[in-house]
């Protein structure tokens, strides 16, 4: 998460997201032996992706960074309609 500028507190904070949006991450499960998530939320203005995973002690945050253009845009269509958009 250094390498991306986000801080763990940061990260965690998109779960706080009224409506955070949330998909698997393709392939994740056969190449990492576990389903990663990809979750998208705004904390103090900035919008954020998260991938993590769900272990036995809860929630791991495996990755942080800023969200592109492309995260962004699929963030504002899932406020709009409620889940992803393909």
């Amino acid at each position: 998460m250094r390498k991306h500028g986000v801080s763990f507190h940061d990260a965690v904070r998109v779960f706080d997201d009224d409506l955070y949006p949330e998909d698997d991450v393709p392939g994740s499960l056969a190449e990492h032996g576990e389903v990663r998530v990809r979750t998208i939320g705004v904390f103090e203005g900035h919008v954020l992706l998260v991938i993590s995973t769900e272990t036995e002690k809860g929630t791991r945050i495996i990755s942080a960074r800023p969200a592109t253009r492309y995260d962004v845009r699929r963030y504002e269509q899932a406020r709009r309609k409620g889940p992803w958009p393909d």
